[in-house]
């Protein structure tokens, strides 16, 4: 059982250069379970960075990146529990918007019975049959919603282009709380 006091996500020192300019400076985060952490700042200060090397999609300089106490610096993205959900919201157009919520669930050859289960339970949180057509940008957000698990993270990037208002975030938010509570 993942307690509120445990750390679920901690950098040690992690740095990012590109050529001869420094992205991420060393950098120590700590990520408690539960905790709905917010990266402002800039374009260019090294937001996507941090969240690239936290996916896995690039490697730091420097540093460590631990999750659940486990060391992932070196592990590729697909063999990190992590979800990311970026501001190119990659959704499959050809595909139901249950089935790219499930895409993840089935890319890690969960039981069908529990991807039904879980797509179901978030679709039917958020109420996405009236938010499809209006933003498609919540079925990125909303499929890393059903990936949950309590060893894993979530990073989400898909907010940085919307004008969304405060209760749109609000919304997000509530809704994560609730999942990694009912875990």
């Amino acid at each position: 059982m993942v307690t509120a006091e445990q750390t679920i996500l901690q950098l040690q020192g992690i740095s990012k250069s590109f050529a001869d300019k420094r992205v991420v400076y060393p950098l120590d985060l700590d990520i408690r379970h539960g905790e709905f952490i917010t990266l402002l700042g800039p374009s260019g200060c090294g937001k996507t960075t941090l969240l690239r090397l936290i996916a896995g999609f690039e490697r730091p300089d420097g540093g460590t990146i631990r999750l659940a106490g486990r060391d992932i610096t070196r592990l590729p993205p697909n063999q990190r529990p992590v979800n990311t959900v970026f501001q190119s919201y990659a959704l499959f157009p050809h595909m139901s918007v249950f089935d790219n919520v499930a895409y993840g669930l089935r890319a890690e050859r969960r039981p069908r019975a529990e991807v039904e289960s879980r797509v179901r339970e978030v679709l039917n949180m958020v109420q996405l049959g009236e938010l499809a057509g209006r933003r498609p940008e919540a079925v990125a957000a909303y499929a890393a919603l059903a990936n949950r698990n309590p060893d894993s993270g979530s990073i989400q990037e898909a907010y940085a282009d919307l004008l969304l208002d405060g209760d749109d975030i609000t919304d997000l938010q509530y809704f994560y709380t609730e999942i990694y509570a009912a875990i």
